[in-house]
């Protein structure tokens, strides 16, 4: 489906960084297409539920691995889950908020 990123958080509550600059300051928010789908992730060693993100312009996309939906209401999604940072090898809990822009 067809959506706009709102915002991303960390766990905690805090924005994150490299999403600051970018996005918030300068508000382009961005759009593209939510997945979520159960996927076989090797570093876990099982499949899990991942939640992607690919943005229109076809840079960065986001994952969220062993994503869970917190609610769907008016046309906004919040999933949590954790992301994988392969420099540092570690995995960061973050919150998206999503509007949907057009069912599938």
């Amino acid at each position: 489906m067809k959506v706009r990123l709102q915002l991303r958080y960390e766990d905690g509550g805090r924005p994150i960084g490299k999403w600051r600059d970018s996005f918030v300051h300068n508000l382009v928010l961005p759009t593209g297409t939510f997945q979520l789908c159960t996927d076989f992730v090797r570093e876990l060693n099982s499949h899990v539920m991942k939640a992607r993100f690919d943005p229109e312009d076809g840079k960065n996309a986001y994952a969220l691995y062993r994503a869970q939906i917190l609610y769907i209401k008016d046309d906004c999604i919040a999933v949590t889950g954790l992301e994988h940072d392969p420099v540092s090898n570690k995995y960061t809990a973050q919150t998206w908020h999503l509007a949907v822009l057009s069912p599938a």
